[in-house]
């Protein structure tokens, strides 16, 4: 199973970038039939240069009328660029006539060489700027993907540090309200006349003393209790 959907995953990404319809997805297969009729060509009629140059005319004329009909990209742009390639080599191919034995001029030869090589370097000139055009845009993505994980990331930083000030604020408010607490229970016990010293207020010598006199209470209770199991002993 797994192999069958990595076959399946390989064979999608052939057909990556082409419209999901069966007039889009045979361009490839027109890609390579147009070459391999130029080879049959080639091979069978080597003789014939007429019959070379014309096959690779008409194979081009096909191939832009299939281009503008169908229209097998998913990107406009794409299908843009690829016509005007095929529009490039068939401006190039018209003047190879002139290389024939139909033109017996060298001057004019040279001229279609000239205006040959002015095809082929304006195509390429395109290409090139398209290219550009595209890393240009992927940069720019992968800039404002970068830009926008970043703002995220320090939004989230901020967040997190307003969090932890919230946090320490409010223990430092519990802590004192917790000291308010033992303030005014060390004050109750004053005024009951519990303490006396100054140093009642603190918390810690509140309990101390607390708990001292808890203990005091129970030193004076079990000496009563002593004292009155003594008394009928000396009687």
């Amino acid at each position: 199973m797994q192999d069958g959907k990595g076959e399946g995953k390989e064979i999608s990404e052939l057909f990556e970038g082409y419209r999901a319809n069966k007039s889009a997805l045979i361009y490839p297969f027109i890609f390579f039939l147009r070459r391999y009729l130029m080879i049959l060509i080639l091979t069978v009629m080597p003789w014939s240069k007429y019959a070379q140059i014309l096959g690779q005319i008409y194979g081009t004329i096909a191939v832009i009328y299939y281009l503008s009909a169908f229209k097998p990209f998913t990107d406009g742009f794409m299908n843009l660029q690829e016509r005007v390639n095929e529009i490039t080599v068939l401006l190039a191919a018209y003047p190879l006539f002139v290389f024939t034995d139909w033109v017996p001029d060298d001057d004019r030869k040279m001229e279609a060489g000239w205006y040959l090589v002015s095809c082929i370097l304006l195509n390429i000139l395109f290409n090139i700027a398209v290219l550009v055009y595209f890393l240009c845009k992927d940069l720019i993505r992968k800039l404002k993907r970068k830009w926008i994980i970043n703002n995220k990331k320090i939004e989230l930083e901020r967040k997190l540090q307003k969090e932890k000030e919230e946090q320490e604020a409010l223990k430092k408010r519990q802590e004192v309200i917790a000291g308010l607490f033992h303030m005014k229970t060390g004050e109750n016990m004053i005024g009951q006349g519990v303490f006396r010293d100054t140093d009642d207020q603190i918390p810690g010598v509140v309990e101390a003393k607390l708990k001292a006199n808890e203990d005091k209470k129970s030193d004076t209770n079990s000496n009563q209790l002593i004292e009155m199991k003594s008394k009928p002993a000396t009687d």
